[in-house]
């Protein structure tokens, strides 16, 4: 049993506890902001990637399409779950050679581009 006023031997006091959260609460915080900017970024690589993979593929499906000419071509994909939109530019090379496709890909929700690929294709083939 304890007999007498309590001494600083005892333990904290309230405001020596209320000071040691508020520093951990202050500490925490850029942790927080830096984990959440990490999750941010991972989500925005995630997409390129798709958008990414999206280019490859519609690089892959025009070279071995018969009947490729010059002009614009346009459509979707689904991929990842996430649907992109791509564009392609078909063109003729200078030297009158292959034709040269490039493609580019974007959220439907916005036009930023988040890949962009481009290929060659034997014109005629």
């Amino acid at each position: 049993m304890m007999t007498g006023s309590p001494t600083s031997a005892q333990g904290f006091s309230l405001l020596e506890l209320l000071v040691a959260v508020s520093i951990l609460a202050l500490a925490a915080i850029p942790i927080l902001i830096n984990q959440s900017q990490s999750v941010r970024m991972a989500s925005h690589v995630q997409e390129k990637v798709l958008a990414h993979t999206v280019a490859e593929n519609t690089v892959a499906l025009l070279s071995v399409k018969s009947d490729v000419s010059t002009g614009v071509l346009s459509g979707e994909q689904r991929q990842g779950g996430a649907v992109f939109l791509w564009r392609a530019d078909i063109s003729q090379t200078t030297d009158g050679g292959p034709l040269m496709m490039s493609v580019s890909v974007s959220r439907p929700e916005s036009a930023i581009k988040l890949a962009h690929l481009t290929g060659f294709k034997e014109a005629g083939q």
